[in-house]
């Protein structure tokens, strides 16, 4: 059994990497950095996927589980999503599990809350950047060009 619930809703991936000042991301502990993929891993598979979603979004939870399944695991847990309370489970072997007990329940309300992604890289050609200040530094010691300027923000020219 691998629980993934343990650390949903930790802060990790790309957004605690962020809030970490990059003169020291080549520094990080091992467990800064178990902290980023275990904590992606954890809010990964416990994210619905719906019938809209691009099949890509699924991909690397499905991966993960079917390595799981390889390394003979018999199942898996993790949060749910819908409801504080709520666990899902994902048998990878049904004789795993002994049947206790069952109750259905009647979906009566669903409230979604949803709060701005910080995410302050974005790409730009072949490039990412960012909106959000890393260096100050006097302009003339930048090395953008003029035209490179006029180029990526004309209204400031």
């Amino acid at each position: 059994m691998v629980n993934f619930s343990e650390r949903y809703g930790e802060s990790g991936g790309l957004n605690y990497l962020l809030d970490i000042p990059i003169d020291q991301q080549d520094e990080l502990s091992q467990e800064q950095i178990d902290q980023a993929v275990w904590g992606d891993i954890d809010n990964a598979f416990s994210r619905p996927v719906s019938a809209n979603d691009e099949h890509l979004n699924y991909v690397p939870t499905q991966i993960l589980a079917e390595s799981l399944l390889v390394e003979k695991y018999d199942r898996i847990i993790y949060k749910s999503a819908l409801s504080e309370k709520g666990y899902n489970i994902a048998l990878f072997d049904v004789s795993s599990a002994t049947f206790g007990a069952a109750r259905l329940f009647n979906v009566t309300n669903v409230r979604y809350e949803f709060t701005e992604h910080v995410n302050a890289w974005f790409p730009e050609g072949s490039n990412y950047v960012t909106p959000v200040m890393t260096n100050i530094r006097p302009i003339e010691d930048t090395p953008d060009k003029e035209e490179d300027k006029a180029s990526r923000f004309p209204d400031l020219v």
